[in-house]
């Protein structure tokens, strides 16, 4: 027959409260360590009980692994999003995703002279955080480039094949 749809809603009875909650943490912590396994990912878990205790379960050997891993993941986030909001402002940036140029070029104005010189600390993690930025999509466009020519390539290769193929039917024809 199946099981009942549950009303998902507060529980006022305390008791059941505690049992339900005890049941679905446990249901809860199962999925993940499953999700960990079948998708090869890490997982981390908090869980704070309305009695404020905590429950972790983490799948790294560290729980501070995966945390210092997603707070590099977020800063990482936040500064591509500065670059391109500060791009987008200076000198009216048109083309981030395509070749960089003008990102490029603002890079380079403040490596120029001695301006590097008069930045403060956050002012160079910012440049240097554009730095790595403009690596990573030059990388990507490289290796965008180097698929569209092993794709035509192939393409090729298998024009070829097929040419070669109705050259050999011809000569056995003959």
């Amino acid at each position: 027959m199946g099981r009942v749809k549950v009303e998902v809603k507060r529980i006022p009875d305390k008791k059941r409260r505690q049992v339900t909650f005890s049941k679905r943490k446990n249901g809860l912590i199962k999925k993940a360590g499953d999700l960990a396994v079948l998708c090869d990912v890490e997982v981390a878990l908090f869980i704070i009980s309305s009695t404020g205790i905590p429950y972790q379960f983490s799948t790294a050997p560290s729980l501070r692994q995966i945390l210092e891993r997603y707070v590099r993941h977020v800063e990482e986030e936040a500064a591509i999003c500065n670059i391109v909001n500060e791009a987008k402002t200076h000198d009216g940036l048109k083309d981030i995703n395509g070749e960089g140029g003008r990102l490029l070029e603002m890079v380079e104005r403040q490596l120029e002279g001695e301006y590097i010189e008069l930045l403060n600390i956050t002012q160079l993690i910012q440049l240097e955080n554009q730095l790595s930025y403009l690596l990573r999509e030059t990388r990507k466009r490289k290796t965008q480039v180097l698929m569209d020519t092993v794709a035509a390539m192939n393409d090729k290769a298998k024009q070829l094949r097929q040419e070669n193929d109705a050259m050999e039917d011809k000569v056995s024809e003959q």
